[in-house]
């Protein structure tokens, strides 16, 4: 985790950054590493949401470390969903809630 937060700080965010962080899509990776041992290994964090440019889609990793995508009209939708079924990615509904 504190490479994670050494990865932040490298990038510009100290304690009170206020914003919003932009990659270039070679970077994705890394940032995406980074923020899910953030999410994962401190649930008292906010969720971070993340889109693309176009306003496409909007998702985050959340405290169980899972990724949730959302996509934000019909089209981009429809090709997440056929993405998905090329990819290894596993849909999981109903999984991110706390069961006590």
């Amino acid at each position: 985790m504190q490479n994670a937060i050494q990865y932040l700080i490298d990038n510009g965010v100290s304690e009170k950054f206020n914003g919003a962080l932009q990659f270039d899509i070679i970077d994705l990776q890394n940032f995406f590493a980074h923020l899910f041992w953030l999410q994962r290994g401190n649930a008292a964090l906010p969720d971070f949401y993340f889109m693309d440019k176009g306003q496409n889609i909007l998702g985050h990793i959340c405290q169980f470390g899972n990724f949730h995508l959302g996509a934000l009209n019909k089209s981009v939708d429809k090709l997440i969903a056929e993405d998905l079924n090329k990819s290894k990615f596993q849909l999981v509904e109903g999984k991110c809630r706390d069961h006590f």
